[in-house]
């Protein structure tokens, strides 16, 4: 069983609907439980403002961040901390 899972999403890539799918079926065939999922958007700096607002709105709840220019870090540091202590709570 997973206990947390955190998807990392290229949101630069121009099939980043067509892989979170991908990711997402692969996760509903495997013999396990999935525990909270955090949906992180990385490379937000290398995206156009249409693909972001597009992400924000399919994935409210998600994390936008750019790893090589130091943005959303904090964010997500903290939300990663509230999902570990969510999994561990419940």
């Amino acid at each position: 069983d997973a206990d947390a899972l955190l998807h990392v999403v290229d949101a630069s890539h121009p099939a980043w609907q067509s892989q979170i799918r991908s990711v997402m079926a692969i996760l509903s065939e495997m013999p396990v439980t999935p525990g909270p999922a955090l949906i992180a958007f990385n490379k937000i700096d290398r995206a156009d403002g249409e693909t972001l607002e597009v992400a924000r709105e399919e994935f409210p709840m998600a994390t936008f961040i750019s790893a090589s220019e130091g943005l959303g870090l904090q964010t997500l540091r903290d939300r990663l901390a509230q999902l570990v202590r969510y999994a561990i709570n419940n």
